[in-house]
């Protein structure tokens, strides 16, 4: 049941290329699609030191394509393995805030345990995100595509990439310097209100109440606020 499919270089299906040559190796296949044991989709592609890498990936039965490339000379070692999975680790999941989580993970790692490339060489990704409406907001959420940013995940929280969003074929691409959990997310949330604005002298700042445990602090700061303008008036 093994067919081949072209695609051109916006990553969308060639229905008429010139000629396809499938070489089948069942000793050492150039990439394997699996559930891995997270229940994730995963493709693992072999890659290469000494040539560009051009790596098209998409989930089991779905129609959203993702697409890598890893230029030559990023690799320290001839060739490795690149695992490409479609979730992260439950901690870089679970630390995104709840309104900007599009619940779009990518998990990308080589078997060699090679995170940084070489020679400050960058892979450009491109994640594909669902809207099947085509109204502008990503399905399930209430976040808009041109809100997107692509983000990494280090040291327990997620750093936004800049990125480039196209509506027109849903998805945002990015370039990065090493692999690492990748997710598309929302706008960052605005701060509480802070009545005076945090340039004010003489505004008093509510939204930082509580943010360290200090809720008590701060309405003993208001209450003595109050006391001072009572005696201020006598």
């Amino acid at each position: 049941n093994l067919r081949a499919v072209a695609y051109d270089q916006s990553a969308l299906p060639d229905s008429n290329p010139p000629f396809i040559t499938i070489t089948v190796d069942h000793q050492n296949p150039h990439e394997t699609r699996m559930i891995n044991a997270n229940g994730e989709p995963e493709t693992d592609s072999t890659v290469y030191c000494d040539k560009d890498n051009s790596i098209i990936l998409g989930a089991e039965g779905g129609t959203l394509i993702d697409s890598l490339t890893l230029p030559s000379g990023a690799l320290a070692n001839v060739s490795d393995l690149l695992a490409y999975s479609h979730g992260c680790s439950s901690d870089a999941r679970y630390s995104v805030f709840y309104n900007r989580s599009t619940e779009i993970f990518r998990s990308i790692s080589l078997a060699s345990g090679q995170t940084n490339f070489n020679g400050g060489k960058e892979a450009q990704i491109t994640i594909s995100y669902p809207d099947s409406d085509q109204n502008g907001i990503v399905d399930g959420t209430s976040i808009s595509e041109m809100d997107l940013t692509a983000a990494y995940y280090s040291n327990q929280q997620w750093i936004d990439i800049p990125s480039l969003v196209d509506p027109i074929l849903d998805q945002v691409t990015f370039t990065t310097s090493h692999f690492s959990n990748f997710a598309l997310l929302g706008p960052i949330p605005a701060p509480p209100y802070s009545p005076g604005g945090s340039g004010s002298s003489g505004g008093l700042q509510l939204g930082n109440c509580g943010a360290n445990g200090s809720l008590g602090f701060c309405f003993l700061a208001i209450f003595s606020g109050i006391v001072f303008l009572r005696r201020k008036k006598r």
